[in-house]
């Protein structure tokens, strides 16, 4: 039996990781979202990398890409991320924007690099899965 088959890997959320080839990825809802480029991670995140050999034993998830910003309506507090709603194929449908509770910007390692837009665009965009913080351990999977 080999062990090369993707699987999602929630215990690794927040986590920002490197290969050996360079690329780099945020693992999100347990899955690999490359990262377009360094301009891109250092936009929206504060943290370092973290070197990660096994990126390829992890499930793929849509890329992050220079569309994605993080914003705040002129009259709130909460700062979200622009994201997308995407169909099986990984394709982009419609954006959303994913509210960043404070534990969830904290495990994420996002900026304060955050755009304010008028509150009636924000009030009008569908909202997708809340980024919240959730333990993970710093090993790899557990065997049974």
């Amino acid at each position: 039996m080999t062990n090369s088959i993707k699987v999602p890997r929630p215990d690794l959320n927040g986590r920002r990781l490197r290969n050996h080839a360079g690329t780099i990825y945020l693992i999100d809802g347990g899955l690999k979202r490359e990262v377009q480029d360094w301009a891109t991670f250092h936009r929206l995140f504060d943290y370092a990398t973290e070197n990660y050999d096994d990126t390829s034993l992890i499930d793929d998830g849509p890329k992050i890409t220079n569309e994605h910003q993080l914003i705040k309506g002129s009259e709130t507090a909460a700062y979200y991320l622009t994201d997308f709603q995407y169909n099986n194929h990984q394709e982009k449908m419609f954006m959303v924007i994913r509210e960043i509770t404070a534990a969830g910007k904290a495990q994420y390692g996002f900026t304060d690099n955050i755009n304010t837009i008028p509150q009636v665009l924000i009030d009008n965009i569908q909202t997708g899965h809340t980024i919240n913080g959730q333990p993970w351990s710093d090993s790899t999977q557990e065997s049974e």
